[in-house]
């Protein structure tokens, strides 16, 4: 491939460029996180809403507050696990347990299968997961409980992509989709 050759920046500039990129991040960054969290502190759970544009009412992007679903954790295995025994009989699966390895390395060779120690019965990942489900809505024995903490979700459109290639070329854009108000961020900084 043929082309013109571009020549190597000064390598102070780039240095220069990267420590002034670098700080425009943590900038962002900080604005951001101010942002989500005033969008938390005034969001309820399932809430959906849009952004405009306050020039040409442009939806720039929306913001979700999610609503998770109850769910059970288990507190107290041995509880929890006699409560799916009970509730779920005939869906346990049988599992030998054998005794010693040496003892089983000689049954095995001379056939003698009198080590056989017991059959138990095994509750399967499956099950415990369905039992969990159960557990989300109903008291169950071995388990509490508890609501995840909401998520929130920000999704810009293009127009958002549009004013940001024009903050970037220098052109004017609402201080108010830029910053945070001073108040706010003396708040966080205090």
């Amino acid at each position: 491939m043929t082309g013109a050759v571009i020549p190597a920046e000064d390598i102070n500039t780039v240095i220069a460029r990267t420590a002034v990129l670098a700080a425009l991040l943590k900038r962002i960054k900080k604005d951001h996180d101010l942002a989500r969290n005033e969008l938390r502190q005034r969001m309820s759970r399932g809430m959906k809403l849009t952004g405009l544009d306050p020039r040409t009412d442009d939806s720039l992007g929306t913001a979700t507050m999610s609503d998770p679903k109850q769910v059970a954790n288990v507190t107290d295995p041995t509880a929890f696990d006699d409560w799916i025994r009970t509730t779920y009989p005939d869906r346990l699966t049988e599992r030998t347990v054998f005794g010693r390895t040496d003892e089983i390395a000689a049954v095995l060779k001379e056939h003698a299968p009198h080590l056989l120690l017991r059959d138990t019965q095994v509750i399967s990942s499956a099950l415990r997961d369905e039992a969990l489900k159960v557990a989300a809505t109903t008291d169950v024995p071995g388990t509490k409980r508890s609501r995840p903490d909401p998520t929130l979700t920000v999704r810009e459109t293009s127009a958002a992509h549009r004013l940001v290639r024009d903050l970037l070329a220098g052109n004017p854009v609402p201080v108010e989709l830029t910053s945070a108000p001073k108040a706010l961020e003396a708040r966080a900084d205090g």
